[in-house]
């Protein structure tokens, strides 16, 4: 909704999702893969494989509370693959030329 002048104007659903998106989600989503991503090679310097994943799983289900405790709905799905993205997917490319 809107204040303006004493009235309440209602904007469209789509808007305000739009907003949100545009203004805070993808912000969001930015500061979110560059934290994992430093989060990432932290873990990736402290330990083995094997612990590495371990670690992994835990940040990920730690994440996934913490979104569906904090962040609108919309955002969570976008937010997890973010964090998978980061801390398995970059970081499989730096552990692949690690070992060759």
């Amino acid at each position: 909704t809107l204040l303006r002048r004493g009235t309440i104007r209602t904007r469209p659903q789509g808007t305000v999702l739009q907003l949100y998106k545009d203004l805070f989600e993808e912000r969001l989503l930015a500061d979110t893969g560059s934290f994992y991503s430093k989060e990432a090679q932290r873990l990736y310097e402290m330990h083995d494989v094997s612990t590495y994943m371990i670690k992994v799983i835990e940040k990920l289900d730690e994440e996934e509370l913490r979104l569906r405790k904090f962040i609108y709905h919309t955002s969570i799905n976008p937010c997890k693959k973010e964090c998978v993205n980061k801390l398995i997917a970059d970081i499989r490319t730096t552990y692949w030329t690690s070992t060759r």
